[in-house]
């Protein structure tokens, strides 16, 4: 399989798409440029707003409009009216926000990253609908893909130098999790785990940073069933989308590689697997 560009949009460090059922848009962050970005494959059509610090994931509210994960926290966003609703860590200089995506009771997760250094101080939180935040996962460097199968009571979850995919039993009615397995290793040849998505037959796509391509991974037999090609070389995430929701949309980012031209578009293709309908933030 291999993925075409679909908006030429040389982000920064493009991030977490997240299917607007409503709307039929496809929502994505540029991180380090600062923006939200909106794509319509109808209209063939990407806006943007811009803000004053980096924005590094979103999802939809129930109650309308956005949550935001920003570099120092969280925030509700609604007709340009931004209100931060958790801070739960003094963010120092070499932390920021990352990832974030909510879980099927409308939890949202979203971890932090160290961007200097080596050290292992970031965390995922868990922020509840009632917006109490509490540490869940510490010890982590890049916190990233999130994934949860309500079949198999399982939550899926990526700390991007670890090279693993590992998996959590997941309680939906108090969202604790417990009983960490790897279920799958990365060898640094093929880049390293990003941004994840789960399609309805409870198999992970992954995108591969630094490695040209997004993976179709059976977590059960820790078998790759597909490759999808991406011509960039900094995947980033991927999220089904589309009326049927057999579109696979591909964010990535902008390196200094010569070889690297479509580094920062907008991809997508289409695929005979089917994902779910995002959950929301029901706070």
């Amino acid at each position: 399989m291999k993925a075409e560009v679909i908006w030429k949009s040389k982000a920064m460090l493009g991030e977490g798409p997240f299917w607007d059922e409503k709307q039929q848009v496809l929502h994505w962050v540029d991180i380090d440029g600062c923006k939200l970005n909106t794509y319509s494959p109808n209209e063939k059509e990407n806006t943007q707003l811009s803000f004053g610090q980096k924005v590094t994931a979103v999802v939809k509210r129930k109650k309308g409009g956005y949550i935001l994960a920003m570099t120092d926290g969280l925030y509700l966003f609604d007709a340009d009216r931004l209100e931060k609703v958790a801070s739960p860590e003094k963010i120092v200089p070499y932390h920021r926000f990352n990832d974030g995506k909510c879980d099927p009771a409308g939890r949202l997760w979203a971890g932090t990253m160290v961007m200097e250094g080596s050290e292992k101080d970031a965390v995922l939180y868990r922020l509840h609908t009632d917006y109490s935040c509490e540490k869940v996962i510490e010890g982590v460097q890049i916190s990233n893909g999130l994934a949860w199968d309500t079949k198999n009571s399982c939550m899926y979850y990526i700390d991007t130098p670890t090279q693993q995919v590992v998996s959590y039993q997941y309680d939906q009615e108090s969202g604790e999790i417990d009983g960490k397995k790897v279920v799958y290793t990365f060898p640094k040849s093929e880049g390293s785990p990003d941004g994840m998505t789960i399609d309805q037959d409870g198999m992970l796509w992954v995108a591969l940073y630094n490695g040209w391509q997004v993976i179709q991974l059976n977590p059960y037999t820790e078998e790759i069933i597909q490759r999808v090609e991406v011509g960039a070389k900094c995947v980033t995430s991927c999220a089904f989308g589309g009326e049927d929701y057999q579109t696979l949309y591909i964010t990535t980012a902008s390196s200094n590689d010569e070889n690297d031209p479509q580094g920062g578009n907008l991809f997508a293709v289409r695929t005979k697997s089917k994902g779910y309908k995002p959950d929301e933030f029901a706070g």
